[in-house]
């Protein structure tokens, strides 16, 4: 992942960031929500919809979502 993605999920998420971390997009407020979608749009030149977001349950589920993504856009 991205540096810029990496550091937005420490801060939102207790300072876990590791693949088996747990993650409740569900509980994160607007700001975070936003700021997780554009590092990812900058990060990797892929936007992902906010209801793809919210089924991720640990890191490493948003990690693949995010290539998963970027390898169907390429």
């Amino acid at each position: 992942m991205a540096e810029p993605l990496l550091e937005k999920i420490r801060e939102i998420n207790d300072g876990n960031f590791d693949d088996d971390a747990v993650l409740d997009p569900s509980s994160w407020d607007s700001v975070d929500m936003l700021d997780i979608i554009s590092i990812i749009d900058v990060s990797y030149d892929v936007t992902i919809p906010v209801d793809q977001i919210k089924t991720c349950r640990t890191v490493g589920d948003l990690r693949r979502l995010i290539h998963s993504v970027a390898a169907a856009a390429s």
